[in-house]
């Protein structure tokens, strides 16, 4: 019994190291990736490497005015990025308040390929939420509207 009983509390004693021992440590993009990085962003500092699926390379980005996501091949090319941002550019913002009446502004992404740069904006108009795809020059690409779904509660 004295056996089990020490064998026991040697167990728990040794169990919060061996644990703390098994955290991943942060994921490293290689150095060609991140020289590819630091050629687009020179002035932006990565906050956190990931690996998707597709087995790109992604990398996040916070600074004090927007938040953001790049993304990179395994070659240190940049395929995309992606930023949330707080207002629009003067021209996006009109065609948006030329085709709707002071709609509520929920989200706003900029997305930046090679073949150049679109908003996604996501207006809520009361009933519907509609998301727009609009180029930089504010032509409105596409459009997705969604009737927004009732909860009980709300009843």
């Amino acid at each position: 019994m004295k056996h089990w009983l020490l064998i026991l509390t040697s167990l728990c004693l040794l169990a919060p190291p061996m644990a703390s021992a098994q955290r991943k440590a942060p994921f490293r993009a290689p150095e060609v990736v991140k020289k590819g990085f630091e050629e687009k962003y020179p002035d932006l500092k990565v906050g956190k490497w990931a690996l998707t699926r597709q087995k790109a390379f992604k990398a996040y980005i916070k600074t004090e005015e927007k938040k953001g996501v790049a993304y990179f091949t395994r070659t240190g090319n940049w395929m995309r990025s992606k930023w949330y941002l707080k207002e629009l550019p003067l021209n996006v913002e009109d065609s948006i308040y030329t085709h709707y009446d002071y709609p509520e502004i929920k989200k706003i992404i900029k997305n930046e390929t090679p073949r150049g740069i679109t908003f996604l904006v996501i207006l809520d108009t009361g009933p519907e939420l509609h998301q727009l795809y609009i180029s930089e020059a504010g032509k409105i690409l596409k459009r997705k509207v969604k009737k927004k779904t009732i909860k009980k509660e709300d009843q």
